[in-house]
């Protein structure tokens, strides 16, 4: 009887041990998927921003939507993930602008609205098409949309300075970066980012342009790095 026990005993202990071992796999594996969901979707998201700024609109239209799921995917498996937080921001930013940009509805960076809900509320915007009655309404927005040609690198050179910001401060959660080294870049970019800013918003007051959303948009970006 005392053998029998014995070797009960050893049994279930081995169970144990076994499911010990599977939980702990599990676990790393799924911490490898989170890690590089991450990697992904940040990826995705600078790539969409980069193409924004260089007016491919459309193209990052059409990229909210992976980037979404990934979001979602990181969120069900690691909710308090601190990085997630960071990303979440930028797709919200980036949501938005393109709305402001486009004059669609896409969610305003909701991850429970700015995916698939993006497809079915673009139909109503036929109503436009009732605005040539109101001409002086409707030239209101082209004027304040394009920036004089000489304005637009500047502004450009500031947008994607801020954009290197958000690459540095992914560097600095990778061990393999120096976070000096981190720092000093966004120390740099930072100031670029207001040296071209100030050069393209003068460069437009010279043609009479003296407000854009795309000042409003860098200005926010500015204070945000500061």
């Amino acid at each position: 009887m005392g053998m029998m026990k014995s070797k009960s005993v050893f049994f279930y202990s081995g169970i144990m041990i076994m499911l010990f071992l599977f939980s702990g796999l599990a676990s790393s594996v799924q911490a490898a998927d989170v890690k590089a969901l991450l990697k992904d979707a940040d990826k995705e998201i600078r790539q969409a921003e980069r193409d924004m700024f260089g007016g491919k609109k459309d193209k990052a239209v059409a990229a909210l939507e992976t980037i979404k799921e990934k979001l979602l995917k990181i969120k069900e498996a690691d909710p308090n993930n601190p990085t997630l937080k960071t990303l979440e921001n930028k797709f919200t930013k980036l949501v938005k602008d393109l709305e402001r940009r486009t004059g669609k509805d896409l969610g305003g960076g909701s991850l429970t609205a700015a995916g698939p809900s993006t497809q079915p509320k673009l139909p109503p915007q036929p109503e436009v098409k009732a605005l040539p009655e109101q001409p002086a309404a409707a030239q209101e927005p082209t004027k304040t949309e394009k920036l004089p040609y000489h304005a637009r690198g500047p502004i450009s050179n500031a947008k994607n300075c801020l954009v290197r910001i958000d690459d540095y401060i992914q560097r600095l959660n990778d061990p393999k970066w120096n976070s000096k080294q981190a720092l000093e870049g966004m120390d740099k970019q930072l100031e670029l980012a207001r040296e071209n800013f100030k050069e393209g918003k003068a460069k437009a007051a010279e043609k009479g342009v003296t407000s854009h959303p795309d000042f409003d948009e860098i200005e926010k970006g500015i204070l945000e790095a500061e």
